[in-house]
């Protein structure tokens, strides 16, 4: 006989309360993963469904037995070959028109930017804070510092034969140089307003005759590309696409005032058209050079051929687009002009919603609510025969007090308080004569006070117990619900709970 005691159930009680506690935990910890899963990805934009797979010529993936690690820039020599800014290996690596691994050099702890001139390539070293001119074949040329302010981005510009501008961003503006690297000229005007800057990752100088000149600006953390004309006289805007926006807003605002989700690069293309990389969206826009007008969006997220995983630099040559794809550890090559046949239409994707893991704990702590619900303290009723048989016996009183209340009928009400412990709480319950009467019917000899008691316990629950010492009481107790104990169960039960107390009484003394 397996007794349950009012200790037992608040065992149980806390028990399922932990569970409770444990599943709102992973309910949180889910929660806070489906947040910074939901923060971390791009935001989606407003632009025309992109397509990459009509567009996709080829993927460049290693050079010279290494794979490429976070290439953040790409740029393209007057014979075509392709200079990659090889960053997570601190490399610069040369292609062919072909994709053919040509060289390697190094020296470069952080190669962020690149851009090639006729006969040099120069290259920004973030770590260092410098601008390092190499020539073509990788032979040190020279190193520029900058103090005040550390490079972002470099670009070259041809104006004459052997003759250009290099152009290097920093955080407030641009600094404009002749081919061997000595800068004459600096726009540096740091916020939001017009000609203004914000940390551009690029500048791209193109000239129409040797007075007349445009600046392309990659203003990144504006969210813009502005246009500027007069550079080094007064700038002024020719045009913009996109708008600054509030730090607070810059990872949750979306729509169509928003144009960009971050511009990381830029290039020209031959047709009067301006291709910006917007990393954070995994994509590339397509501007009119002249007028800043919206054309079309390029590829889009993903791993796929011909798709983009915040991809940084990008260039452009003979009719092909070069892209710096971060994330992907590749340069993607596409078409600068979309192929004759027809784009697939876009389909319908769906993503997996970290917020479904929620159904697990939330089942978990449904359960255990209702579980802890349900649980409740059984009730015991004891008959007069019950109370006379454990009157003197110290232990069966100390267990009856963990007992903490139990039933009585009416009758026997004088007794019980004579009998039973002080601490122990007797509720009194009145047996009607008519039930009293019936259990009597069934067995004469029955006792009445027994027969009350049967009444009181009938109205019990399956997991009440009915404490009962009338041997005839027994027999008709089973047909109540109640588990029934008898005196000999109960001193049985008491004796091995007093055992307990004495062995651990004697561990504590012998520590």
């Amino acid at each position: 006989m397996i007794t349950v005691f009012p200790a037992d159930v608040t065992r149980r009680r806390i028990t399922w309360l932990l569970v409770v506690i444990l599943g709102a935990l992973v309910a949180g910890a889910v929660l806070l993963a489906t947040y910074i899963y939901q923060t971390a990805r791009p935001p989606v934009f407003s632009a025309a469904p992109p397509v990459a797979t009509d567009r996709f010529v080829r993927s460049l993936y290693s050079a010279g037995g290494v794979d490429l690690s976070l290439p953040n820039d790409v740029a393209v020599a007057a014979n075509g070959d392709l200079y990659v800014a090889d960053t997570g290996n601190a490399r610069i690596v040369v292609f062919d028109r072909a994709g053919k691994f040509l060289r390697q050099f190094g020296g470069i702890v952080s190669p962020t930017s690149i851009a090639v001139g006729p006969d040099r390539v120069y290259i920004i070293d973030s770590a260092m804070k410098r601008l390092v001119i190499y020539s073509l074949d990788g032979k040190l040329d020279k190193q520029v510092t900058f103090k005040e302010e550390a490079p972002i981005g470099v670009s070259y510009t041809a104006l004459r034969p052997r003759e250009g501008r290099v152009v290097v961003t920093t955080k407030s503006g641009v600094a404009i140089g002749d081919i061997d690297g000595n800068f004459s000229f600096a726009w540096i005007h740091w916020g939001s307003a017009p000609t203004q800057m914000d940390n551009p990752a690029l500048a791209l100088l193109t000239f129409s005759d040797e007075a007349t000149s445009t600046l392309y600006v990659c203003d990144t953390l504006n969210y813009r590309v502005q246009a500027l004309t007069g550079i080094e006289t007064s700038p002024t805007v020719k045009w913009v696409y996109g708008a600054p926006l509030p730090p607070a807003e810059a990872l949750r605002s979306a729509g169509a005032s928003r144009k960009f989700g971050l511009p990381s690069g830029m290039a020209l293309l031959g047709d009067g058209e301006l291709v910006v990389v917007d990393g954070l969206s995994s994509e590339l826009v397509v501007l009119n050079a002249r007028t800043g007008a919206y054309e079309r969006t390029i590829s889009g997220m993903g791993s796929a051929d011909g798709q983009l995983y915040f991809p940084l630099g990008v260039a452009a040559g003979r009719g092909e687009i070069f892209v710096a794809d971060k994330y992907n550890d590749r340069i993607t090559v596409l078409r600068a002009a979309a192929s004759p046949k027809p784009a697939p239409k876009p389909r319908a994707t769906s993503r997996f919603n970290p917020l479904w893991l929620l159904i697990v704990p939330g089942l978990l702590i449904a359960g255990a609510l209702v579980r802890l619900l349900l649980i409740r303290r059984p009730r015991y009723t004891l008959d007069a025969d019950f109370i006379e048989a454990l009157a003197d016996d110290p232990d069966a009183g100390a267990l009856l007090i963990t007992l903490r209340r139990v039933q009585i009928p009416l009758q026997i009400e004088p007794l019980a308080l004579r009998s039973l412990p002080a601490g122990l709480r007797l509720i009194s319950c009145v047996a009607a004569e008519a039930s009293v009467a019936a259990f009597c019917d069934k067995d004469p000899e029955l006792d009445e006070l027994a027969a009350a008691a049967l009444v009181v316990a009938a109205r019990g629950r399956v997991r009440d117990y009915f404490l009962v010492g009338d041997e005839r009481a027994r027999t008709l107790a089973q047909e109540t619900r109640c588990q029934v104990i008898t005196p000999e169960d109960f001193l049985e039960q008491a004796g091995n709970t007093d055992t307990h107390k004495e062995d651990a009484d004697a561990g504590s003394d012998d520590s």
